[in-house]
């Protein structure tokens, strides 16, 4: 039993041929027949799709008017052939310009998003430079810190001996050789300048600092010699 496509695809010829389509016709064609009860229903809705219009068989034209007929039919058949063909060509031309365009645009949104990551990256690496440059710089800062401290402190600790040193030979200028001075006696006769702390010192010269710094360099045996238990004698 034919089934729709089929009678479709007779009736289609048919009506390309210029043939008149009926259920004679179209069972006429039909590769295993049928019944006018299988075919008739299918036809009518055929001919409601095709908008199909009875018009006079072919038996009535001339047999000159029905060559054209046919020869029509064929050449409308091959342009509506090539219509279609041109047709599906551009649609797939379309499809494939679309398809190339989509393929660059993710090419591109590819290469954009390398580059991004490409920049984060390098930018990551640059902070964690400068964050190891700027601990290295920190602990080199700390370095120099203790330095400059250490050698402060020595610049103190070397002007606080010059400046008592200076005292002490001022001081042995000062003393007898015999019979001496107490250290109230000394201090009472130093020069102002040195009352005044000079060389920046702020220790002041009274009585009990200068006589355990004078008790200093008579242990050394350098400067003076104790006479009587607290009276100070040049050192000869």
């Amino acid at each position: 039993m034919a089934d729709q496509d089929e009678i479709y695809r007779v009736a289609d010829l048919l009506l390309a041929e210029g043939r008149t389509v009926s259920q004679a016709s179209v069972r006429d064609r039909l590769k295993d027949g049928g019944s006018y009860r299988d075919i008739a229903p299918i036809l009518r809705h055929w001919k409601v799709d095709r908008n199909y219009r009875s018009r006079p068989g072919r038996e009535d034209l001339p047999a000159s008017v029905v060559r054209l007929l046919d020869a029509f039919a064929v050449e409308a058949w091959k342009a509506a052939r090539l219509d279609a063909h041109a047709s599906l060509e551009n649609d797939r031309a379309k499809m494939s310009e679309q398809q190339r365009v989509s393929e660059g645009l993710v090419i591109e949104l590819a290469a954009a998003a390398d580059a991004a990551e490409h920049r984060v990256a390098v930018s990551e690496r640059a902070m964690l430079d400068a964050r190891d440059r700027a601990d290295r710089l920190e602990g080199e800062n700390t370095d120099l810190r203790r330095q400059v401290d250490l050698l402060e402190r020595r610049v103190r600790r070397l002007k606080a001996e010059a400046y008592w040193d200076l005292v002490m030979r001022t001081i042995q200028n000062l003393l007898p050789t015999e019979h001496g001075l107490t250290a109230e006696e000394i201090v009472a006769q130093l020069p102002s300048l040195l009352g005044e702390h000079a060389w920046g010192q702020h220790d002041p010269i009274t009585p009990p600092i200068l006589k355990e710094k004078m008790r200093v360099r008579v242990g050394a045996k350098k400067y003076f010699r104790l006479e009587g238990g607290d009276r100070f004698c040049r050192l000869v």
